[in-house]
């Protein structure tokens, strides 16, 4: 037997033994822990290989199934392009008609000569009037449009009486569009 000197007081003699058993209890849960892990990789890498496996000998058994999945895959994407243009159309106003009218009643002494969107709903005519009737008759004109909300035709431009080079804004009703 080899004889031991003991220096450490029995206190702390106990104190270094449960450090050294927790110590060791740690080594064995991180062991475990890394083993779990390991087995848990293991298994899901098991189970995508099944699945697959799966899917490959229900292509072979089902008479059709890949037509199947080439359709479905078609269908998806076509409601994805669907989706994508009914989002990118919703907020489009359609400017054709109410343009086609404004252009059909407009009195024969209006010459429009530009036409400047602000927003969604707002714009900006301008043109020239023979006299100063005629701007009355398109401002009346643009005030009984049913798509038109709001005409502003500043004072200044009604002073003159002949030859009025004009500038008219007005906003739409989007929903009467």
């Amino acid at each position: 037997m080899i004889p031991s000197l003991n220096l450490l007081p029995p206190q702390k003699k106990r104190e270094h033994e449960r450090i050294k058993a927790l110590l060791l209890a740690h080594e064995i849960i991180l062991f475990l822990f890394i083993t779990l892990v390991l087995g848990a990789v293991t298994l899901l890498s098991a189970r995508l290989i099944l699945e697959q496996r799966y899917r490959e000998a229900i292509l072979e058994v089902v008479p059709g199934s890949s037509k199947i999945i080439r359709i479905n895959r078609d269908i998806r994407s076509l409601n994805q392009e669907l989706t994508l243009l009914a989002t990118i159309t919703r907020p489009a106003l359609f400017w054709t008609p109410f343009l086609t009218s404004l252009t059909k009643q407009t009195p024969p002494g209006i010459a429009l000569q530009s036409m400047t969107l602000n927003n969604e709903s707002g714009f900006h005519l301008s043109g020239n009037a023979a006299t100063r009737d005629d701007l009355i008759a398109f401002k009346t004109l643009l005030e009984h449009s049913p798509a038109v909300r709001t005409v502003d035709l500043p004072l200044q431009y009604l002073v003159e009486e002949h030859d009025i080079h004009f500038m008219v804004q007005a906003t739409l009703d989007p929903k009467k569009l």
